[in-house]
């Protein structure tokens, strides 16, 4: 979801999966796994409950509950709670003028949110995290992501016109990355092969690799 980590995740033809499939004797049904929380089927006894804060920032704006349930009566009676949200999730698009200006916004309501900047300029900005290190110094604000859309364009630059980032495996994403930040060549041989270390590093630790 948004590259927070969440993948759609089915198995056979699960999300093909019906309410008429679970007894009808079942008094509530919890299922588990979607982070948004909803009804299956216009029932409200068969619900996914969701995550009871947001999981990354493509949730940022998402309401969040948690849900009670009494079995006092013939049915049990549902109520949603709204959690408070303890830690604000921002993203942040534009050019740079667009960005540097809402983190000024940010900084003059002593904001503490963690940021996601996806930057959108035709500028192309190979400093930009020391940009955005420094125009959030000194505040509670933390920039935990950031997309520069400038240089994935400029590392398909002169590639064949119907490929995409999807075609390239990392490493060629990584050498590209590479070329267009100007790295000087005889350093990419060291910065490719730390690169590889760290890549079977993470497949090695993710159990989803397995």
């Amino acid at each position: 979801m948004d590259g927070d980590g969440v993948r759609e995740l089915y198995i056979g033809a699960l999300a093909q999966v019906g309410t008429d499939i679970f007894p009808g004797n079942i008094d509530y049904l919890a299922l588990g796994h979607l982070h948004m929380p909803q009804a299956v089927g216009g029932s409200e006894f068969i619900r996914y409950s969701g995550s009871p804060l947001p999981i990354g920032f493509g949730e940022g704006n998402q309401e969040k509950t948690v849900i009670m349930i009494e079995f006092a009566g013939p049915k049990p009676r549902i109520t949603n709670i709204p959690t408070p949200r303890f830690q604000e999730l921002l993203t942040l698009r534009g050019d740079w003028p667009a960005v540097s200006g809402k983190i000024e916004e940010l900084k003059s309501r002593r904001s503490r949110a963690w940021l996601e900047i996806v930057y959108e300029g035709d500028e192309v900005a190979g400093s930009l995290r020391g940009r955005l290190d420094e125009a959030v110094a000194g505040t509670d604000m933390e920039v935990l992501r950031v997309g520069n859309n400038r240089i994935l364009e400029r590392a398909l630059r002169g590639t064949d016109g119907g490929e995409t980032l999807d075609d390239l495996d990392a490493t060629e994403v990584f050498r590209r990355c590479l070329a267009a930040h100007e790295v000087p060549e005889d350093q990419h041989s060291a910065l490719l092969e730390a690169y590889g270390e760290v890549i079977v590093s993470l497949e090695e630790t993710d159990p989803r690799a397995e």
